[in-house]
């Protein structure tokens, strides 16, 4: 029942927390044709659990990067194959 933009960032959420013990502490590049993403993780919000959500991948060392669905082919084919 979230907006899109709220699963998105869950999804970055729970494989964050997957993979925990391997990446913390490296750079993680994350690549997604979700452009609110991006903006998400680096403005302030109004809503308290996107700031929560926000806080909790603060703890990693990422990068977002928007890459439009015609040049992000893989993922977006994952996403379809269901």
């Amino acid at each position: 029942r979230y907006p899109s933009v709220r699963k998105e960032l869950l999804a970055v959420l729970y494989a964050l927390k997957q993979f925990r013990n391997y990446i913390l502490g490296r750079k993680v590049i994350i690549h997604t044709d979700h452009k609110a993403l991006t903006s998400l993780l680096t403005n302030r919000h109004s809503s308290s659990m996107l700031s929560f959500w926000a806080e909790t991948v603060f703890e990693y060392d990422i990068d977002v990067i928007h890459e439009p669905g015609l040049t992000n082919i893989l993922p977006d084919r994952l996403s379809r194959l269901f």
